[in-house]
């Protein structure tokens, strides 16, 4: 188990629009982005820099453009010509109004099937076929993103991409037709997916019924206005000082540094109007709360205890919750083994529900099996949570959590998607990025004191959930 969060991470939408066993570069005129030359990257370099810092520990430069775009780069070599890359700021479409809430949910899917620049998105989805790039723009509820993947000699493309969004927006009827059908489809297909129901009446039950973070119905789509949507769009992506970039993988600095100035530098700001600011009134229900849902198509049943967490969070602090969890999670399935033989499967985590906001965190307990055993590992959870919060844990069970966290920041230090969604969070959140390393080792050195006062002080058995589905 990680303790980051990051949202699913979508395949490549290169090819969604094209017959599969047709090859793409023949459908369209080839595509060509604008060469950046030798000259142009000597002369660019300094042009619009306007702050320089670099963080020793992770091996990461910080830039400021003069647009007020940050700039966060981590050169690595994990992977071969593998660069990793995610703009992103704060706020979404739950900064609309409700009546308005579809348009915005719709808005940046409206915007990538209208086309971008003199391209449709067909020959949109053939550039990035032709430069091996995924590219993905997102809104979600709290937050704007750019997130994709780019080769070393695709990079000017990928920026050409991201000043498109910005600049060079071309919403028309075809692609809010599109977007409805897109739409249509993928609402038809989520009534049928269990996990996917299960999570939205996990979130209603455990926000109290934040809708913003509820997925839309067919009924929405009839309230979806297209000059709404494009309004709020072009809001979302006007003033380049909202967002931070974040490159993680195999690039040069100095030559990035101009394509960066080049494409991204030149992005004007723009006023917006819009208060991205979030409303965090919404809380974890008080007391037990209990509920039992029927879904369909399923054998077994899925449970969730829910606890919201009652420490504050910080950069110092995120990695003690995670462990927690861990120790939490070792626990059970030894006790549960021990008593019933399985372990069934339960795990336990923690999520941020408002994220990428790190506001009212909660840690969830998650198992499966028969209904007729529900009640009984829902009995012996709690009952060996309250031995926990009594008696502690031992010296050598934090040791064995300690060995296999140190196992596994081993492999994870080492990759460029987790570098780059570490990033991303800790900018968002005003967090120092030493602490991505420092907090590793933090981990090593808790001792059992600490640890049993966490345990103790860290959740309550007075208030938590319980929702169970039944097939």
């Amino acid at each position: 188990m990680r303790y980051f969060v990051y949202f699913t991470f979508l395949c490549s939408l290169c090819m969604q629009s094209l017959c599969a066993d047709t090859d793409p570069a023949l459908l369209f005129p080839k595509i060509k982005m604008e060469v950046v030359s030798k000259q142009l990257l000597e002369t660019s370099i300094h042009a619009s820099l306007l702050e320089t810092r670099h963080y020793p520990d992770v091996n990461l430069t910080q830039l400021r453009l003069e647009n007020g775009m940050t700039v966060w780069l981590k050169p690595t070599d994990y992977e071969t010509d593998e660069i990793s890359i995610k703009l992103a700021a704060l706020g979404g479409y739950a900064a609309l109004p409700e009546k308005d809430r579809a348009s915005g949910e719709l808005a940046a899917s409206i915007a990538w099937e209208s086309g971008m620049g003199p391209y449709s998105s067909d020959q949109i989805s053939v550039l990035l076929y032709e430069h091996s790039l995924d590219f993905v723009p997102k809104i979600q509820a709290y937050s704007r993103s750019v997130e994709g993947n780019s080769r070393k000699d695709s990079l000017a493309a990928f920026f050409q991409c991201i000043n498109m969004i910005f600049m060079q927006q071309n919403f028309n009827q075809v692609g809010l037709q599109a977007a409805l059908r897109n739409a249509t489809n993928s609402i038809s297909k989520i009534a049928c997916d269990y996990d996917h129901v299960y999570e939205a009446m996990l979130l209603q039950l455990n926000t109290q019924g934040v809708r913003a973070l509820q997925p839309l119905s067919l009924a929405d789509l009839s309230q979806v206005d297209f000059a709404v949507a494009r309004d709020f769009f072009q809001q979302c992506f006007a003033d380049p000082a909202d967002f931070v970039i974040v490159l993680v993988g195999s690039f040069d600095i100095e030559e990035t540094k101009a394509l960066l100035n080049r494409y991204l530098g030149v992005i004007p700001r723009k006023n917006t109007t819009l208060n991205f600011a979030p409303n965090f009134t919404a809380s974890f229900p008080p007391g037990i709360t209990q509920k039992e849902i029927r879904l369909t198509n399923r054998a077994d049943s899925l449970t969730r205890i829910t606890f919201p967490w009652q420490k504050p969070m910080s950069d110092r602090k995120i990695y003690k919750m995670a462990f927690i969890c861990q120790i939490i999670e070792a626990r059970l399935r030894r006790v549960i083994t021990e008593q019933m033989k399985l372990s069934y499967g339960v795990d336990v985590s923690y999520e941020f529900p408002y994220f990428p906001y790190p506001n009212n965190p909660w840690i969830s307990i998650r198992f499966r099996c028969d209904m007729e055993r529900v009640k009984d590992l829902k009995r012996l959870i709690l009952a060996e949570l309250k031995n926990l919060q009594d008696n502690g844990v031992d010296k050598e069970e934090i040791e064995e959590i300690q060995r296999l966290e140190a196992g596994s920041n081993d492999f994870w230090l080492r990759d460029n998607f987790y570098w780059m969604s570490m990033l991303t969070n800790y900018y968002l959140w005003k967090w120092d990025p030493e602490w991505i390393y420092r907090g590793e080792k933090l981990s090593q050195e808790l001792t059992p004191d600490y640890v049993n006062s966490l345990i103790r002080t860290g959740f309550t058995l007075t208030n938590y959930s319980v929702l169970t589905a039944t097939p």
